[in-house]
């Protein structure tokens, strides 16, 4: 059977897009930095922006300027870099698109709501022949601008789109290496160290930097990256003071103010972490929004008495948010839908393909669309367990046999942890053996991943496995099928899952049908 679907905790780990979506949305405006006093850091931060500032009068080249407009722009001193901004604007200059966008922020030439009109802006899926042109493109660029850091991230990222791990890996630590205090740098850092699945790495590059601490766009990265690396942050209290400096806006304190609401419910602060969501919401950007939609959904907190369908609409790029609203409220056909432009915006990320597989194979049996989006989700995540069982489950139940046993066996079965997972495995299994027609072995097969399921009190596994076995009884006409289906209705209406009624009536029809008629049988 294809895995079931689980909403697992979130963080409010930083996005990973690209350097101009980024910039456009508003998230690497200055915050206003203040040091706090701490003289030897500002002092670093003063010393190193001072040597961008000469190396560029020395240089006079686009790698340079590019370099300094960047610095400039994080650590709020704009003022500094307007020659060079001047310079990459110009028509001798030929700077690339990225450093581009940054003189135009830096020259203040960006609509002032720039943040608002990318809701759609680079929300489109390339293909594999263009991600490698897109390589290609920028490795040529580094070889005129091997510093340039922000070029570096975005090979990183475009690696990530085609599952190359290790080199997406490596391009993240130069581009870290290059920008160690770079806002834009250590937050795409961190998330594409998740990504890779280094949480501890995720944590550190971002608890080490001399920024951190004075910047609320890290200090809530840091806080989430501790949270997924069950780790502590030693920042929390640094952030809760920053959460009441009014000199700082909405906007620059949401992503905070969600990180360490997070962390409140965590501890059982309920009223805390209700207030603190509220917060964040004020200005919000479609992280803290999925944030605060998984909050409410997993009832780890009271409605929040705030219009949270008009937030999710006018926050650009909510799509997370909107995938598992309308999925809350049975609105199959709208979460899918949105579970593509959640892939479209993180399409290296196996998360929203999850959420898209289960939807469309399980609960509308839209087997292409599922195909679609499980494809998408190998591209980037080739070995990934979980897509390669439900593409196998989808394959079989589309009656493409040859298909759905290659991909199975693609997984590598010893690697196997997760206990949900190998529930579903079993079951897949058992459906590949009805579909050869072999009824012993897969009705064993289905049923000894009930008997685990059970065993473990895992009632939505155990009706989804039940329900499969009665369909693949049903479907080979075999004596056993009443029985089956008599126990997946029992199973069934042991749990209260939505979602698990739209399965079963997918195979049988209403289950309080079936239940009318096997008593009027009776």
């Amino acid at each position: 059977m294809g895995t079931f679907l689980e909403d697992r905790d979130r963080t409010v780990i930083p996005r990973l897009r690209s350097f101009r979506t980024t910039l456009l949305l508003g998230e690497l405006d200055p915050a206003g930095l203040d040091y706090g006093g701490d003289s030897e850091s500002l002092e670093d931060e003063e010393s190193s922006l001072e040597s961008k500032i000469v190396a560029w009068n020395e240089r006079g080249t686009v790698s340079f300027a590019a370099d300094l407009v960047s610095a400039a722009l994080v650590l709020g001193q704009p003022d500094r870099a307007k020659d060079a901004a001047e310079f990459l604007l110009s028509r001798k200059s030929q700077a690339p698109h990225a450093a581009r966008q940054v003189a135009k922020k830096i020259l203040e030439l960006q609509p002032a709501d720039g943040r608002r009109a990318v809701a759609t802006v680079e929300v489109s899926l390339p293909h594999e022949k263009e991600i490698y042109q897109r390589i290609h493109s920028v490795r040529q660029q580094l070889g005129n601008e091997p510093r340039n850091a922000i070029l570096w991230v975005e090979l990183s990222r475009v690696y990530a789109f085609l599952g190359l791990a290790e080199k997406a890996e490596h391009a993240m630590d130069v581009a870290v290496g290059l920008g160690p205090t770079n806002r834009f740098i250590l937050r795409s850092a961190s998330r594409l160290y998740v990504h890779v699945d280094e949480l501890g790495k995720a944590h550190k590059v971002l608890q080490r930097a001399q920024s951190t601490k004075y910047d609320p766009w890290l200090l809530s990265a840091e806080i989430a990256a501790a949270s997924a690396a069950a780790r502590t942050s030693r920042f929390v209290k640094t952030g809760q003071r920053m959460l009441l400096d009014d000199s700082l806006s909405p906007f620059q304190k949401n992503e905070l103010a969600s990180a360490i609401a997070t962390l409140e419910l965590s501890h059982g602060k309920v009223k805390s972490g209700r207030n603190l969501l509220r917060q964040a919401l004020l200005d919000p950007t479609e992280n803290s929004v999925a944030q605060a939609e998984w909050a409410l959904r997993k009832r780890y907190v009271e409605p929040l008495g705030l219009d949270l369908e008009r937030i999710k609409n006018e926050t650009p790029r909510s799509f997370e948010a909107r995938a598992w609203g309308h999925y809350s409220s049975l609105r199959w056909k709208e979460a899918l839908h949105a579970s593509f432009d959640w892939v479209r915006d993180q399409p290296f990320s196996a998360r929203p393909v999850f959420f898209g597989s289960y939807v469309a194979g399980s609960l509308l049996e839209d087997y292409r669309s599922c195909e679609r989006i499980i494809e998408i989700g190998l591209r980037a995540n080739p070995d990934q367990p979980i897509l390669l069982n439900d593409l196998a489950f989808v394959y079989a139940s589309a009656g493409e046999i040859d298909k759905a046993e290659e991909r199975f066996r693609r997984i590598d079965h010893g690697e196997i942890k997760d206990l949900r997972l190998a529930i579903a495995m079993t079951a897949t299994k058992g459906l590949l053996r009805f579909r050869r027609g072999f009824d012993v072995e897969g009705r064993a097969l289905y049923r000894a991943a009930i008997e685990n399921a059970k065993k473990h009190r895992l009632h939505r596994a155990t009706a989804i496995a039940s329900i499969y076995l009665a369909r693949e009884e049903v479907l080979s006409k075999s004596v056993e099928a009443k029985k089956a289906q008599e126990l997946a209705l029992h199973e069934t209406q042991n749990v209260t899952d939505p979602d698990i009624k739209q399965i079963f009536e997918n195979a049988f029809g209403s289950a309080d049908l079936v239940d009318t008629e096997r008593r009027s049988q009776g």
